[in-house]
């Protein structure tokens, strides 16, 4: 009699499948979750918006945050991937986000909203002040 091993690891997740919005990403391992079975994370567009609201300092739990509102799962769902699926959505999320978003979270930067700011000890920049106007230049209306 001869026994055939069980395979290591399950075949390999279909491809990323663009919507006419969204993209899909099937998860090797599926998250279950409040009775809810989730097989696949779907990545809304990043809108004007998120941008805005991300430097406003509106996602104060960075990243997971932004992505939490993006696919319509909450941040402890999407902690439930394991790190393989987890690796695979985040890269897509990242080819996703405008370069300003994606350059503050690969330098791990979160921007702080205005009075949580001041409460982390994060001074807002200070504007320079306008340079006087000494009347040398080019005021060609003046005589």
């Amino acid at each position: 009699m001869t026994a055939t091993a069980a395979p290591l690891r399950k075949d390999a997740p279909a491809e990323p499948k663009t919507g006419a919005l969204s993209i899909s990403v099937p998860l090797y391992v599926p998250i279950t979750r409040a009775g809810r079975t989730i097989t696949s994370v779907e990545i809304a567009p990043v809108k004007f918006d998120h941008t805005l609201r991300w430097n406003e300092g509106k996602f104060e739990g960075g990243s997971t945050a932004l992505l939490a509102e993006l696919t319509g799962l909450d941040q402890a769902t999407l902690r439930e991937m394991i790190e393989v699926d987890a690796q695979r959505v985040m890269a897509l999320f990242m080819t996703l986000l405008p370069a300003s978003i994606r350059a503050d979270i690969e330098k791990g930067v979160v921007p702080v909203a205005g009075d949580a700011a001041q409460a982390r000890g994060v001074a807002p920049t200070p504007m320079a002040a306008p340079e006087p106007d000494h009347g040398v230049g080019f005021d060609v209306g003046e005589q």
